[in-house]
């Protein structure tokens, strides 16, 4: 289990949480040679570079509030909409 820790009282510079970052991604699992059953898709190189540039783009969005941001409320509802196809 992981120990909780109260906010800072002072903000931490983007070196400390990148590097924060860094040592909590220690040892990820082999999943670019599919050794994953059914937890994650690698499409390849160039689709993880598609959603990164994607996910840049509404990062700040919250999509738990679709009505306040409609164009992720239409992107919920086309996948939605192409699983029923």
């Amino acid at each position: 289990m992981c120990p909780v820790r109260p906010l800072p009282s002072q903000g931490w510079s983007r070196e400390r949480v990148l590097d924060h970052l860094h040592t909590l991604k220690v040892q990820p699992p082999p999943w670019e040679h599919g050794r994953l059953f059914s937890l994650l898709y690698d499409a390849g190189p160039e689709v993880r570079a598609v959603l990164r540039e994607a996910s840049l783009l509404f990062a700040a969005e919250n999509a738990l509030n679709p009505l306040a941001f409609p164009s992720l409320r239409r992107m919920e509802t086309e996948v939605v909409a192409a699983g029923w196809r």
